[in-house]
């Protein structure tokens, strides 16, 4: 066995075919992040109930606040503003996967013996 197909563990695969899979089992990872965030964002109110004083009868409504960080950044954020922000790019992420997904079959239909032009 050649050392290039040990490294791959033998499956056959270039190392092109090898690195997509890799980066796509980590942005199916990230989008799984991002649906359970996304299902526990939607299982919360829009906004909360506070009692401004402890004998006050009618409670103010505020909005519900979201914490995401981005880097060494933490952002404040109302729910509302939030959801289309994570929903938008979890579709990203979908699409980017899809289209990874796309370049492995191409190359490895074009691997395939009955496919090569002779």
């Amino acid at each position: 066995m050649e050392s290039s197909e040990q490294a791959q563990g033998g499956s056959g695969f270039s190392p092109q075919v090898v690195a997509l899979v890799r980066k796509i089992a980590e942005l199916e990872a990230e989008r799984a992040e991002y649906d359970l965030v996304l299902e526990t964002l939607a299982s919360l109110e829009p906004e909360i109930s506070l009692h401004a004083e402890a004998d006050a009868e009618t409670p103010v409504r505020i909005p519900r606040r979201c914490w995401q960080q981005v880097g060494d950044v933490l952002l404040e954020r109302r729910k509302d503003e939030v959801l289309p922000m994570l929903e938008s790019q979890r579709e990203r992420l979908q699409h980017v996967i899809h289209e990874l997904q796309r370049q492995i079959h191409v190359m490895t239909e074009s691997d395939r013996p009955e496919t090569r032009t002779r």
